[in-house]
């Protein structure tokens, strides 16, 4: 498969992702647009290094900006999901700040409409490079983003920008994948990937929680009959945390194979 044709599927995508997601701004919808967006970006990076950029860096900061709004959405989506199991598991319900993030849902519901209904994709890429050039421009990206991994899972630094190099290197390797298919990493590290993604995503989605419900005593004290009621939910919040990091770091100890990231002879 080539760049310009996984370009075209990608912007694909992306339109169909944004159109489900503004029918009714499906938790599951939004979630896909992220991620399509996501993707679509990791392919420019790969397109910059090529010298074939489709986006001007004012067009990108925009796109971003749109990405954050589906992002604060997902976020307080993502809280009222876990809400409901934690209020199952601790047989207690938490009304006052269930009704605040309802209503913070739909404002962030009209912010994110807002900013989806008008977008601009641009549907090919404006210059063809040689494979080889796209083949260089993916080896330096992949090269780059597995030395941060590398670095990052020795290091003591924050746990939030593990996971973002960990997606950014997971989505470069799809494109890789997409591209050169049965060259660079091996399928065992690509799932090793997704699995501490995946866990991170969960540590990341209790640590926002912690945030917000913070914020929500904090700001909203007079609402609140029984403060010892969300001494609990946080209490509980913290441990679910620490069992959740606790795995992590039983993961990142791990010695997943991985082989050249991409040796790719062309004619």
């Amino acid at each position: 498969m080539t760049l310009q044709f996984l370009y075209g599927l990608r912007i694909k995508r992306l339109e169909h992702d944004i159109f489900r997601a503004l029918e009714n701004c499906d938790p599951d919808a939004i979630h896909d647009v992220r991620v399509s967006i996501r993707r679509m970006l990791m392919l420019c990076s790969v397109l910059k290094a090529s010298g074939k950029e489709p986006y001007s860096k004012k067009e990108l900061q925009i796109l971003k900006k749109k990405f954050r709004r589906a992002g604060a959405l997902r976020d307080i989506q993502v809280q009222l999901q876990l809400l409901k199991a934690w209020e199952d598991k601790l047989s207690l319900r938490f009304e006052a700040y269930r009704l605040h993030l309802d209503r913070r849902e739909k404002t962030l519901q009209q912010y994110f409409k807002t900013a989806f209904l008008t977008i601009n994709l641009k549907k090919t890429i404006p210059d063809v490079v040689s494979r080889i050039a796209y083949c260089r421009a993916i080896e330096k990206e992949l090269k780059s983003l597995d030395d941060d991994f590398r670095f990052a899972l020795q290091g003591t630094g924050s746990l939030h920008v593990l996971r973002i190099i960990t997606k950014k290197l997971k989505y470069m390797l799809e494109i890789q994948q997409s591209c050169y298919p049965g060259f660079g990493s091996t399928e065992t590290f690509r799932k090793y990937l997704a699995h501490i993604q995946d866990l991170l995503g969960a540590w990341h989605d209790i640590e926002t929680g912690l945030q917000h419900v913070n914020y929500f005593v904090k700001r909203h004290s007079i609402k609140i009959e029984d403060p010892a009621l969300y001494d609990n939910l946080i209490a509980f919040m913290k441990k679910e945390k620490e069992t959740m990091l606790l795995e992590i770091r039983s993961e990142l100890q791990k010695q997943i194979p991985i082989k050249e990231l991409l040796s790719v002879v062309l004619s």
